[in-house]
């Protein structure tokens, strides 16, 4: 009659033996059950493999697993049946079903080489050095970087050559055997791919490090080649300047070259002019001696006073002749016993006429008086000053004062007066009275006004801008109102005095009425004479004259 669909034999009829019918079974249920685990195992791929879960793929499999059992177990049987028809679909059925669950492991394989090396890149990423451990890898990375020069160098001396790939050796390993089977396969150029896409990252990594440190370098380098390029700038001006030095020091010492013969006869000409002043100096101080003063005085020394150097040098040749003479004196002296005192005999006698009449007498007298001397003599020169003053009568020192001649006053000049500093000897005060002084306050000078009660620079007003100390004086820098270009610096001491500067802006006037203006109140000090009592000469003698 034919066959069935299914694979059954229709001419068998009803009639079949129980093998057959438990083959025929055996074949049918491993049809339907492929059928369902491929509409599964499609359904699993349209949905997603990641969206399913564990328990799912490990049934998927199990399924799989079982068909291809059922499968090969019923191709066995069929082969050794009659009907070749249906051994040769389930063995087809078969090889898909296989194919794809390979397909299926292939895939499995790859999620976990995939998970894997994620794991590995995170932990990676965790194990990474800190920023200071980098910044100091980067900074060794710079030092050590040869300089462009020896860099072009290196490039010349060497051929064009590639760059070495950062590859671990498994890689290294491959590359050197060549591509595989694993490798040249979708799987095999997947897991590559992802390596290298690892690699990158990591290379990326270690660079964006590399960057950031020299980028947080820079600003250090950049100062670094701007003190540089200041310090190259300032030798530069240094050595400009000491060439200037040197140019003027040879343009000065070629100028100094051309002079000499001038100055060379300004010498000869000052020598000549320094001894005729020296002459003309001597001849007013000659002239000078006898000059007539007040009181019957003379200008000069006294040419009654004896000079003291011959004196000095009279007495030591005498003290010198004495200590010859000692031993002879000392004779002299044992031959008169009789003497009244220890006293010198010159010191004995208050007059000049009772020194002619001496009261030992002879030869006795002598002796005393040379003995005296000598030790005298002995004595330092400041110490026999002191004693001979210390032993002068206070009738022959009146006496001798009397004698010299006197001089005037130098402060009155004789007129026993003096001009009275207060009111400058016109017996009134000058305007503003005791206090005739400008306010001027340093702090608070900036911006005042000023007027000079003469022309200044061509002006009248003007307004201070800056003020300075230097040591104990102080200046103010004024500007004139009108042009700001005049300007000139003011001593304090000049600019407090009111009949020079008056505060503030003044028309001309209120100048015209402080010149009109009236002398301020009487001068208290001197009653408004203008003179006062001399000082000197009423503590010396009410004559104007005394002694020098």
């Amino acid at each position: 009659m034919g066959v069935r669909p299914d694979g059954d034999d229709v001419s068998a009829g009803p009639l079949k033996s129980k093998r057959k019918r438990n083959e025929d079974y055996t074949e049918t249920q491993a049809k339907w059950l492929v059928k369902g685990v491929a509409s599964r195992w499609k359904a699993w791929h349209a949905k997603g493999t990641r969206s399913s879960s564990k328990q799912e793929k490990q049934k998927w499999t199990v399924d799989l697993s079982e068909a291809l059992i059922k499968v090969e177990s019923c191709g066995a049987a069929a082969g050794n049946s009659s009907v070749p028809n249906a051994s040769q679909q389930s063995h087809n059925r078969s090889e898909e079903l296989r194919a794809q669950l390979a397909v299926w492991r292939k895939d499995q394989a790859q999620k976990k080489l995939n998970v894997k090396a994620d794991r590995q890149a995170q932990e990676a990423h965790s194990q990474r050095p800190p920023a200071t451990a980098v910044k100091a890898n980067a900074k060794a990375l710079v030092s050590s970087r040869p300089s462009n020069s020896q860099h072009l160098e290196q490039q010349s001396s060497r051929g064009p050559r590639r760059p070495p790939l950062n590859q671990d050796r498994t890689q290294q390993r491959a590359a050197r055997r060549g591509p595989t089977a694993a490798a040249t396969s979708q799987p095999g150029r997947l897991h590559l791919l992802r390596a290298q896409a690892l690699q990158l990252r990591h290379l990326n990594c270690r660079i964006e490090a590399a960057m950031a440190a020299a980028h947080k370098e820079a600003p250090q380098q950049l100062a670094k080649a701007a003190m540089a390029v200041a310090e190259a700038e300032a030798e530069a001006i240094h050595s400009q300047a000491r060439q200037r030095m040197n140019d003027q020091d040879k343009e000065a010492t070629a100028a100094l070259d051309l002079l000499v013969p001038a100055l060379q006869s300004w010498h000869t000409s000052k020598r000549q002019q320094d001894a005729h002043l020296q002459m003309a100096s001597r001849a007013l101080e000659a002239s000078l001696l006898h000059v007539p003063l007040v009181g019957g005085a003379t200008a000069g020394p006294d040419p009654q006073r004896p000079d003291e150097a011959g004196l000095r040098a009279a007495l030591e040749g005498l003290g010198a002749e004495l200590q010859v003479c000692q031993p002879s004196l000392a004779l002299l002296s044992s031959c008169c016993p009789h003497r009244e005192s220890q006293q010198p005999v010159y010191m004995l006698h208050s007059t000049p006429e009772e020194v002619s009449q001496p009261r030992c007498g002879g030869i006795a007298a002598a002796a005393a008086l040379a003995e005296d001397l000598a030790n005298g003599f002995q004595a330092p020169l400041s110490q026999r000053r002191s004693s001979f003053r210390r032993q002068r009568s206070s009738r022959s020192v009146t006496r001798a004062f009397a004698e010299r001649p006197a001089r005037a006053c130098p402060s009155c000049q004789g007129t026993n007066r003096i001009v009275c500093q207060d009111c400058t000897g016109t017996g009134v005060l000058p305007r503003g009275g005791y206090h005739a002084r400008n306010e001027v306050v340093l702090s608070r000078i900036q911006g005042s006004k000023w007027t000079a009660l003469t022309s200044t620079l061509g002006w009248r007003h003007f307004h201070a801008i800056a003020s300075r100390k230097d040591g104990r004086q102080s200046y103010v820098l004024l500007a004139a109102t009108c042009d700001k270009s005049t300007q000139l610096w003011v001593n304090t001491k000049i600019l407090k005095d009111r009949a020079a500067w008056a505060n503030g802006w003044r028309q001309r006037s209120e100048l015209q009425a402080l010149e009109k203006a009236s002398s301020g109140r009487p001068c208290k000090t001197c009653d408004s004479s203008g003179f006062l009592p001399c000082p000197r000469c009423a503590a010396i003698s009410s004559s104007g004259l005394f002694h020098l």
